[in-house]
Parts: C-alpha cells; sequence; structure tokens
C-alpha cells in the first residue's frame, strides 16, 4: 500500500501504528518518528503553491486538502491511497472527481479518503478508520481507546471542580478568532459550556463584546503557531480590551497561555494539549496532568511579567 497523508495528525496515527513505511508522500509539516524515512513532500508553502490553469487542476488544488498541495508531486509518488481533510465544498461529488483524476495520471484506481473529525466521538471512529486503511487496525483501536478511557477517567476525577464553568478557546487574540472543531464535545464531557457563535455571525469577524457578554469562568489562549512565548506575549493586548479585569476568569486567574499545537491535532500527540485544556476546565495548577510549565497562569504572569513581557 503506497500512502499519502495530506494532514499531520493522520501521519501521526500512520506512524504511530507502525505503518510509516507505507508513506511516500506527506505534507510539509508532517513529522515522522524514524529520521530515515524520507517520503516525498508533496505540500506547498501558501508563498510557493504551484499555479494551475486547467479547470480540473485547479479544483484539486484548492479542494484537496486545507493547506496548498502540489498536485503534480501526488501524482508522481504513485499513491494507493490519499488520506486528507478534504476541503471543497462539494464533498460528495469531489471524491468520485479526485479519483477519476488520479487514475487517469497514475494508471490506475486510487481512493481518496476524507477524514473529518468534528466531535470526539468521530475522532475516535476516524482514529480507527486511518489505522484500518494502513493495515493496522488492532493498534489504532488501542490508540483511540486510550485517548477516550484517559479523558473519561479526567472527566470523573474533575467533575465537581469543571461542572457549569463557561469556557472560551482563543487560537489567536489579534486578529481575535475561537475555535470550535470537537471542543464543544470536550466541554460537555466536562458538564462545562464552550463559547461558540451563532450561525448567522461565524463568517463574520469575533468582536471582543461577544466573549465579554459570555462571562467566561475559564479562558484558554493557545495559538496553534509560536508556542508558549506567542500565547504569552498576547497578554498585553488582552489587557487593554474593555472589560477584560471584570470577567470571572480574570478575577479568579483562570486564564492559560498555552502552546495550541497538540490540542488541535487528534491522533497520538492529542492527550498532550488535552491535559492543558482539562487544566483549564478544571481549575489546575501546570505539572499537576501536564509536565511543568507548559502553560502559564495569569496570575504568574503578572508576578513575573519582567521575565516573559
Amino acid at each position: 500500500m503506497r500512502i499519502v497523508s495530506l494532514e499531520p495528525f493522520i501521519t501521526d496515527i500512520i506512524d504511530f501504528c507502525g505503518a510509516a513505511t507505507m508513506l511516500v508522500g506527506v505534507s510539509g509539516d508532517c513529522e515522522l518518528s524514524d529520521a530515515s524515512l524520507v517520503p516525498s513532500i508533496v505540500g506547498a508553502s501558501p508563498d510557493n503553491a504551484p499555479k494551475y490553469t486547467s479547470a480540473d487542476d485547479q479544483r484539486i488544488s484548492r479542494g484537496l486538502a486545507g493547506r496548498p498541495v502540489d498536485v503534480k508531486k501526488i501524482v508522481s509518488s504513485k499513491p494507493d491511497l490519499i488520506l486528507t481533510h478534504i476541503t471543497d465544498a462539494e464533498r460528495a461529488t469531489f471524491i468520485p472527481f479526485a479519483e477519476e483524476y488520479f487514475e487517469a495520471w497514475v494508471g490506475r484506481r486510487v481512493v481518496v479518503q476524507d477524514v473529518s473529525i468534528i466531535s470526539l466521538a468521530t475522532m475516535y471512529e476516524e482514529i480507527g478508520i486511518v489505522g484500518g486503511r494502513a493495515g493496522k487496525s488492532r493498534e489504532a483501536r488501542e490508540l483511540a481507546g486510550r485517548i477516550k478511557a484517559q479523558l473519561m477517567e479526567w472527566a470523573d476525577s474533575f467533575f465537581d471542580r469543571s461542572r457549569g464553568k463557561k469556557v472560551v478557546l482563543l487560537s489567536s487574540v489579534d486578529p481575535l478568532r475561537t475555535e470550535t472543531l470537537w471542543f464543544p464535545s470536550f466541554a460537555k464531557l466536562f458538564s462545562c459550556e464552550l463559547f461558540t457563535r451563532e450561525p448567522k455571525r461565524r463568517d463574520t469577524q469575533l468582536q471582543w463584546s461577544e466573549i465579554r457578554d459570555f462571562r467566561p469562568d475559564a479562558i484558554v489562549v493557545a495559538p496553534p503557531e509560536g508556542g508558549v512565548p506567542s500565547s504569552v506575549r498576547s497578554l498585553g493586548t488582552l489587557e487593554a480590551l474593555e472589560g477584560w479585569d471584570a470577567l470571572p476568569a480574570v478575577k479568579r486567574g483562570d486564564v492559560f497561555f498555552c502552546d495550541g499545537k497538540d490540542l488541535y491535532r487528534p491522533g497520538p500527540r492529542f492527550l498532550k494539549g488535552a491535559a492543558i485544556f482539562v487544566s483549564a476546565l478544571a481549575g489546575l495548577e501546570s505539572g499537576y496532568i501536564t509536565q511543568r510549565d507548559e502553560f502559564f497562569k495569569l496570575r504568574f504572569l503578572e508576578l513575573h511579567r519582567h521575565r516573559f513581557l
């Protein structure tokens, strides 16, 4: 089986399950545990994404993944299977179109598999599907089971500390952005309420007044890039916002600054990021269920501002 993975979390699952040798193409930000394995990089940077003139090439390039891809490099890797999160709006018609497209170029059938995770339940299911496609169903089921068991254990252990809390997850402060993905089901597991926007407003720029009026009990600042330093630097911007000091989360010091990379990456890395989110839901200190200094709380940053800001 020759597999192209166009999402880092898909590559993580395949690698964890012991099938990394099947990978013949990956996106540029995928990582493998065995440095000697060097599959073709079929992803492209936004600045250097190939420009296609054919309408078919353009649709494949735009709709095949959430990040730019080099379609010709995918073809040259001659995959049997392409695993990705399809972004084409017409997903049902796009998959047959993409399979016909690659079959015409590769000379044999190429299966295109959409891996979409919108809840914890679909996370467990899709981990199993990805592992099964790579012939590693047992390993994938064990991974999904381990993630589910750990989340359930945390939910049972910290239920009294998390119940009824209002939580905001920020992936960016400037501009202001919040994340949903599978986090509403995550919060529900802990009997919390995650800030989400009304459907009619989801295509407009998020306003601070929406978060202020929600009056969160906990805020998690978790940019997907830039790590903890990027998260910490956003404190000055937040402090300047109207009504910041009056928020329950700020009064209690339950504002958490962390690296969001693992939090948004389902698969074997997910529990590391999830432990930080659980810490915010339960009001735990760094080092309790996480490694020390994987996140910083508001009060600590206020006391040690000279070190960080």
